[in-house]
């Protein structure tokens, strides 16, 4: 009996079908073999030894490299005091002390942009009890599953300049104070810039 043509041509595509179909599986089979004779000859292969020198700390330097950028080159210009008073925000200064405004203006150097708010700027003063920092209640609280609140994050991207503001109580009769920015978590790199009350 004759075979028609329709039928002819489902066999061939059959066996075309197969034929792809032994070839891709071999192909899968032998680079499953190839990946595991790989592995197994550079396992114990250092890459980071070859790529940047055997006596290459890269768990420390890519945290100094970080560090180098985002906040060893923030840099303190200028800065200026302003008298609050008593209260500030609902909230009573101690007795013999005054609320402050302090905006500081600092530049940054670095290749990558900072978080104003997250910068180490300190006040100080010649006694411990001269100066008390004050972290008032905004209504803008850190939420960190709201990703709404990293949006809005202030950012200051590089080579620009912009201003950071303390609250701070100063202790009356106060001459002036120092400002210090903490650069660098790991090797204790300090700016300090003196401000005058008078």
């Amino acid at each position: 009996m004759k075979k028609s043509r329709l039928f002819i041509a489902n066999i061939v595509l059959a066996c075309v079908f197969v034929l792809f179909f032994i070839i891709s599986l071999s192909i899968v089979l032998l680079m499953r073999s190839s990946f595991r004779v790989a592995e197994e000859m550079y396992a114990n292969y250092d890459w980071y030894g070859e790529l940047y020198g055997y006596d290459y700390d890269y768990g420390n330097d890519s945290i100094s490299d970080y560090e180098k950028e985002v906040y060893e080159m923030p840099v303190l210009k200028d800065a200026s005091v302003e008298l609050i008073g008593r209260e500030l925000l609902g909230q009573t200064a101690y007795e013999g002390y005054q609320y402050y405004s302090v905006k500081v203006s600092v530049y940054n150097g670095g290749s990558e942009y900072l978080i104003p708010d997250y910068l180490d700027i300190r006040c100080e003063g010649d006694s411990d009890d001269d100066v008390y920092h004050e972290y008032p209640v905004t209504g803008e609280d850190e939420d960190w599953g709201n990703s709404f609140y990293y949006a809005n994050m202030r950012v200051l991207p590089s080579c620009q300049t912009g201003e950071v503001e303390l609250f701070v109580q100063l202790k009356d009769g106060l001459k002036g104070f120092s400002l210090v920015l903490d650069r660098s978590f790991q090797t204790g790199d300090t700016q300090t810039l003196e401000i005058s009350l008078e």
